[in-house]
């Protein structure tokens, strides 16, 4: 279930929703980038710095059980920090069904097999509490 800019008034409403609807987690990010496979990322957005150049990060649905996490940064020789609009176009093109923007600036950090995979333009990673985790159950080398 993918809700933009959806609100509750009281607790007992938000918990008929998550009964309604059969919630068992839930996440919460954004701006919508692409949502259906159209562009829709917003000029503006009441959290973040979107409209200034930094690192960003994205996570997109190509299809069932297949993601594509979109990631832009000062890493020389690169030196490709975009506006959020700008990101959006870049991640649109990827044909991705639906995308959603995640935080960005020193939380922009791909790890990969435990290296670290990218540089952030600050430095340093900051040291932060929440991930997208992509796991298989399939052993190595099958």
């Amino acid at each position: 279930i993918l809700e933009q800019g959806k609100k509750f008034e009281t607790v007992e409403e938000a918990q008929a929703y998550m009964d309604e609807h059969d919630v068992n987690f839930s996440l919460a990010f954004g701006p919508a980038l692409v949502k259906d496979g159209e562009f829709v990322c917003p000029g503006s957005y009441d959290l973040g710095e979107v409209k200034k150049d930094f690192p960003r990060a994205a996570i997109c649905q190509m299809g069932k059980l297949h993601y594509l996490f979109g990631v832009s940064n000062m890493e020389a020789p690169y030196y490709s920090t975009f506006n959020i609009k700008r990101f959006g176009e870049y991640i649109h093109q990827t044909g991705c069904i639906h995308a959603y923007a995640l935080d960005g600036g020193q939380t922009a950090t791909v790890v990969m097999d435990n290296a670290l995979f990218n540089n952030v333009n600050y430095g340093s990673e900051r040291l932060i509490s929440d991930m997208i985790y992509f796991a298989t159950a399939k052993p190595a080398g099958e």
